[in-house]
């Protein structure tokens, strides 16, 4: 095993971060896993796309892209 995990990217996300998430863990341009998808979610009548991105978006956990704080953005300061 690679000690890889799979997680949503919300630090380079469109919607909830699937797509990146996935081609983090893949180590793959994430434009071309969101053609694929996209491609895939056409070609099969949207049903079983939206379907799956929707379990992925449930069950995947999210990485806030380095913050250990819980603060999505890891960069802002408090006023």
């Amino acid at each position: 095993m690679n000690g890889k995990k799979l997680y949503r990217n919300m630090s380079n996300n469109k919607l909830a971060g699937v797509c990146s998430g996935i081609a983090d863990y893949i180590d793959f341009d994430v434009t071309i896993i969101r053609l694929i998808w996209a491609g895939l979610t056409l070609c099969t009548g949207f049903f079983p796309g939206i379907v799956l991105y929707i379990i992925a978006m449930i069950i995947v956990p999210t990485n806030d892209g380095g913050s250990s704080d819980g603060n999505i953005n890891g960069n802002c300061k408090e006023i």
